[in-house]
């Protein structure tokens, strides 16, 4: 698993870490070109990954870096159509990676964008927007042809809606896209962490709801659009990440609880649906 940038104290960090999923241990991994905190991270393929745009700590970002899985190395990206961090982002019919929502100086945005894999030079373009502002969103594919926005935040508030987005129309290129709103999710919720556990059940994991970090978890179950109540984490965080691994185990890393940032990670085993501390996998 790769953790890419994020903050240390008030400075926005180039560097990454990777965890050996044999040895549950960290190490250091190659260093971005760019310092980037609330990017978003996107596997194209089994050789590249996309780290997407993000903060610096001065300035919101529209650029974008490629690292190629057999040199490790990171090379520059084609450039955003607009600055964002706090941004979602998933790929469609493994050809096409959407980018939804976020925020930036101006404040948070509906907007998305799209870019063609198949098509050189890559370069974004415009797609549908949505029917709310979204910062800190989560998304999550319900099918080959319906994406699910959850919760996030707009200039006011945190949400507790959800948005469906359909491609209607795959045909035409880039598809044809449109957002309808969704179920409302228990607690509002920002910055949160999710896992696909399988086809049919996502986790989302700790954020933000507005007034108070959460320690909290729900269980979206995706063919009927239910939330259920997850278990708790001993440590309230949001901006944190998490990943399956393959003893149906979930890690959950970093993040903050507000005043401070967070060097620990969580382990959820799921049988027993418990969180456990996980003080000797620390960064």
């Amino acid at each position: 698993m790769l953790v890419v940038g994020g903050n240390l104290g008030n400075v926005s960090t180039a560097t990454t870490e990777v965890l050996s999923m044999s040895t549950m241990t960290f190490r250091a991994g190659p260093t971005m070109s760019t310092q980037r905190s609330q990017s978003v991270c996107v596997m194209l393929d089994s050789r590249r990954l996309m780290v997407i745009g993000g903060y610096d700590g001065a300035n919101y970002l529209d650029t974008t870096e490629v690292m190629n899985l057999s040199t490790y190395e990171f090379s520059p990206g084609p450039k955003l159509t607009t600055r964002r961090a706090a941004h979602a982002a998933c790929l469609l019919l493994n050809r096409y990676l959407i980018v939804i929502g976020g925020k930036n100086a101006k404040g948070c945005t509906e907007t998305t964008e799209i870019l063609d894999l198949y098509r050189a030079p890559w370069s974004f373009m415009r797609g549908p927007n949505m029917r709310r502002k979204r910062g800190g969103a989560t998304v999550a594919m319900l099918d080959s042809t319906r994406l699910a926005v959850i919760g996030g935040h707009d200039d006011d508030r945190t949400h507790d809606t959800t948005e469906i987005m359909q491609i209607a129309d795959t045909a035409s290129d880039p598809p044809g896209m449109t957002f309808t709103l969704g179920h409302y999710v228990a607690t509002p919720r920002s910055y949160a962490a999710a896992v696909m556990l399988n086809s049919g059940h996502l986790y989302i994991i700790g954020g933000h709801d507005g007034l108070n970090c959460l320690d909290s978890t729900e269980v979206l179950r995706l063919d009927t659009m239910e939330f259920t109540s997850g278990p708790k984490m001993k440590a309230p965080r949001f901006m944190c990440s998490a990943a399956l691994l393959k003893d149906n185990r979930v890690v959950v890393c970093g993040g903050t609880n507000g005043p401070t940032e967070l060097f620990t990670s969580e382990l959820l085993a799921l049988p027993m649906y418990s969180f456990l501390p996980a003080g000797w996998m620390r960064l």
